[in-house]
């Protein structure tokens, strides 16, 4: 596949809006004000996601430098991980940078880390957050990583490099956009919803929280775990948002999950 500089928008105007001014007047609210360098948000139409996303953006730091932005791969991927080779991603709002050299350097730490083009070409879950993105760090260059399915040694192996010790993570942004839940009988939501909420909230160790994470439904097992893997989980992961979308008997719970993420040893 030919790689272009600009890889052009999947789902304006499709699961978000694509006129400017629109976009604008929704996200405007949502400035942030707190201290969350950690959040794990929903993907999908902005139609239902988004309730879910108001008060974990209001409650992230504004003082970021550095943002990872991470996501499952839905469709066949034989890339572990991938990121991009274009230089910007594209929104109705103008061009997000990306941080080529950082994730040419990840490639060289390790070959899990992969230039594949085709699943960022397809996959939505990361250009929903977009718009957030550069409204409210539009200096920052991010890392966009799509995550295809990875066993345990592997993720591990991806987490020892994912970001140096030497970083200073108060600087950084860590966003994991996953579903948490999936489209079934109301009752059953319910209860996979309470279920995850009480687990979610003080989630286990590496390499348990890999293990315990398949037992749920949703897309956010493998990168959760690899995070927890690298250090870049909080603690404590609090429930910022909820919004279920229902069609007769079938719900579907999106949900938005914040923390800080404890500092390294040394101070960073």
């Amino acid at each position: 596949m030919k790689i272009k500089q600009n890889r052009q928008p999947l789902a304006q105007g499709i699961l978000y809006p694509s006129e400017v001014e629109k976009l604008r007047q929704k996200i405007a609210p949502l400035k942030p004000r707190g201290t969350y360098n950690f959040l794990l948000l929903p993907h999908g139409s902005w139609d239902y996601i988004f309730p879910a996303l108001e008060q974990a953006w209001k409650e992230s730091s504004a003082g970021i430098k550095k943002i990872l932005l991470i996501g499952p791969v839905h469709l066949e991927s034989i890339c572990p991980l991938a990121y991009p080779g274009n230089r910007y991603f594209l929104t109705p709002l103008g061009p997000v940078p990306l941080a080529s050299r950082e994730m040419r350097a990840l490639n060289k730490r390790c070959s899990l880390y992969h230039q594949d083009q085709r699943p960022h070409e397809e996959e939505h879950d990361l250009e929903i957050h977009l718009p957030m993105v550069q409204t409210f760090h539009p200096k920052v260059r991010i890392i966009p990583l799509l995550m295809g399915t990875m066993d345990e040694k592997a993720i591990e192996q991806a987490a020892q490099e994912l970001i140096p010790p030497r970083e200073n993570l108060e600087e950084w942004l860590i966003i994991l956009s996953a579903n948490t839940g999936i489209f079934c009988p109301g009752e059953q939501a319910e209860r996979d919803f309470q279920k995850l909420k009480q687990w979610i909230n003080h989630p286990p160790a590496w390499p348990e929280i890999f293990h315990q994470s398949q037992e749920f439904p949703g897309c956010f097992s493998g990168p959760l775990s690899l995070l927890s893997a690298a250090g870049l989980l909080p603690l404590k992961l609090e429930l910022r948002g909820k919004s279920v979308y229902t069609e007769k008997k079938d719900s579907q719970y999106y949900c938005s999950w914040g923390g800080k993420i404890p500092l390294r040893e040394g101070g960073l």
